[in-house]
């Protein structure tokens, strides 16, 4: 929806009220745009016309300031404390896994070690069955 504003401004150079879509998402309906109003064509100067805010808009908008201001850092705190605690989590979860791979580790050289107890009992068992057949024969 299109809304065409008229009236005189008294502004210099001469500057005309434009048109202002009502439906635009960058632009705000109850504000007025002026414009050069040179009839080349014009130059491309242009700008909003905002009425002064009153003492109740001021206000309002640095209480929405400031709870966007304590928002944030309460925001950056939480986000703090969650990335420190996921840390602490997975410092322990590394310790613990170190722990279990350490034990790993242990089992592993144990078992390497009654295996070649195993290896050498199985060829000590060879040459005995060896020894047993050359008696025999």
């Amino acid at each position: 929806m299109l809304l065409q504003i008229s009236g005189e401004l008294n502004l210099h150079p001469p500057q005309l009220l434009r048109w202002v879509d009502l439906n635009c998402r960058n632009c705000l309906p109850d504000k007025l745009q002026i414009g050069c109003g040179c009839k080349d064509g014009g130059c491309t100067f242009w700008e909003w016309l905002d009425p002064k805010p009153t003492d109740h808009q001021i206000e309002i908008l640095v209480d929405l300031r400031d709870a966007v201001k304590a928002l944030r850092t309460k925001n950056q705190t939480l986000e703090n404390s969650e990335l420190s605690y996921l840390l602490d989590e997975a410092q322990a979860k590394i310790a613990q896994l170190v722990t279990e791979n350490e034990k790993a580790t242990v089992l592993a050289r144990d078992q390497e070690a009654k295996i070649a107890e195993l290896v050498k009992e199985k060829e000590k068992a060879s040459v005995l069955a060896k020894d047993q057949e050359a008696k025999e024969v």
